[in-house]
């Protein structure tokens, strides 16, 4: 199982790609590997607070959605304050990190088929799963909209299932499975 260094670590942001209406932060890391399914806390290392009389934003769980060359991948969805900060950083900007934290997912044993079943931001830890699998893989998600099921390119070869009908299946990701 992967550690947590000690203590939070200060990464740099490499880039921030839109995925429709998330958006996948890409940061340098040189940490422990992570495992399917764990994540890390994070927050910006600056413009982290708000004003005099205002909340700090806190450091936010995120599962780690890839880990690729170097960088750790984590998807967004700017929902609240904390989170629009976290989409506002761009390359060079720092953000705090702790983790590789949780557990992480066991892989289906030799000569079972992986079902990966999720919907908006949780489908992120899926994506690492999927990376690391060498078993066929069916793929089912499910979000709320056209604009948040193009998440599914994190993804390979994804059946979608979409509440309004604007992508894929008309209904819920459960009718697909």
């Amino acid at each position: 199982m992967s550690e947590a260094l000690f203590g939070r670590r200060a990464l740099t942001v490499t880039g921030m790609d839109e995925l429709g209406a998330y958006r996948v932060l890409r940061v340098a890391d040189d940490g422990p590997e992570p495992e399917p399914g764990q994540f890390a806390m994070i927050a910006a290392a600056e413009r982290w607070g708000g004003g005099e009389d205002e909340r700090p934003y806190l450091p936010r769980a995120f599962s780690i959605a890839r880990r690729r060359d170097g960088e750790s991948h984590f998807l967004l969805e700017d929902v609240g304050p904390g989170s629009r900060r976290l989409c506002e950083l761009r390359a060079g900007d720092l953000l705090w990190s702790l983790g590789p934290l949780g557990r992480g997912f066991i892989a289906p044993g030799e000569g079972r088929r992986a079902i990966l079943v999720g919907g908006g931001v949780g489908i992120a830890p899926l994506a690492i799963l999927q990376d690391g699998l060498s078993t066929p893989v069916t793929v089912l998600l499910g979000f709320r909209d056209g604009a948040r099921a193009e998440g599914a390119a994190l993804l390979a070869g994804a059946q979608l299932a979409t509440d309004d009908g604007s992508a894929g299946y008309h209904g819920l990701v459960t009718d697909l499975l």
